[in-house]
């Protein structure tokens, strides 16, 4: 009799931690112990990233970048399956036409961000421009082109598909508007954006202003096209498209002299951000009928 009491009394305490860890009947604890796990998460795919392809002798960035992807996708999904148990969908990945023109979209806008910004300096002539074409070069804009978009895909769904749906999930939880927990999750996605990066003191600005723009695109849509188009675009565009010319590295448009106004920002891609963030706005207004915080974040929905 007190054995099956035992036995009940362990199965009712399994389930209950089962429950908390997995249900809805606590939020705060769910979003709390998901946000701790996406730290390891995302340095694991580093890690293992930089293994496998020390192991395999083959070093490079487009290497490194492809182990990186097979091992996140791989925890992603069982993420997906067995942590927060709900659909791939639900993170703002799908496999359409939409989503794929709206990635494609926002990485145009950083394109035309950087081409009116420095065009217009060089009209001003306050700086000058050199372009170079190759055939080395064009191989080597693939790769990178390669590497840091599945980079950016496996940042922004850590930090914007998991630790902002995430916290907002968990602030809603606390008596917050859906509006309000969605903001909150901004905020700590931000933050994460900053810390995991782990740059020095200089560069958290600049990282913070970045992972800010990141999130609010994610705000905006509920969705992860717009965020890693954006994201890609101004990794590759501003890392290999167009670098000052004491930058030092292979690039397809070399910037000689001052940027208008503010140089040091300039070289951070922050007035070509800006503007660029005004045409993908623009760009959500013209083709959704409401623009505005994307609710639907801050409520659970399992598979």
């Amino acid at each position: 009799m007190a054995g099956e009491t035992t036995e009940g009394g362990t199965a009712g305490a399994a389930s209950g931690v089962r429950s908390l860890l997995f249900g809805d009947e606590d939020p705060r604890l769910r979003a709390t112990w998901r946000l701790l796990l996406a730290v390891p998460l995302v340095l694991s795919t580093q890690f293992v990233a930089r293994a496998v392809t020390g192991a395999l002798g083959v070093p490079g960035m487009v290497p490194t970048g492809l182990a990186q992807a097979g091992w996140f996708g791989l925890l992603f999904v069982l993420w997906a399956r067995y942590v927060d148990r709900r659909a791939i969908r639900n993170y703002g990945l799908t496999l359409s036409t939409g989503w794929l023109r709206d990635a494609v979209v926002a990485f145009s806008a950083v394109v035309v961000g950087y081409v009116v910004w420095y065009g217009g300096a060089a009209a001003l002539g306050v700086a000058s421009l050199a372009v170079a074409a190759d055939a080395s070069l064009a191989v080597a804009l693939a790769g990178a082109f390669v590497a840091l978009a599945v980079n950016v895909w496996v940042q922004d769904t850590v930090y914007f598909g998991l630790v902002l749906r995430n916290a907002a999930e968990g602030a809603g939880s606390r008596g917050l508007t859906a509006r309000r927990a969605v903001l909150a999750g901004w905020v700590v996605a931000a933050a994460f954006f900053v810390v995991i990066h782990g740059e020095p003191a200089g560069r958290v600005g600049t990282l913070g202003v970045a992972g800010a723009v990141f999130g609010l695109l994610y705000v905006l849509t509920g969705d992860l096209s717009v965020p890693i188009g954006f994201h890609l675009g101004l990794n590759f565009v501003g890392g290999w498209l167009f670098l000052p010319a004491d930058a030092g590295g292979p690039t397809a448009v070399s910037v000689s002299g001052a940027a208008p106004v503010v140089g040091s920002a300039a070289r951070a891609g922050q007035p070509q951000m800006v503007v660029a963030l005004a045409l993908v706005v623009g760009w959500l207004w013209w083709t959704r009928d409401d623009v505005g915080v994307a609710t639907d974040i801050a409520r659970w929905r399992g598979r």
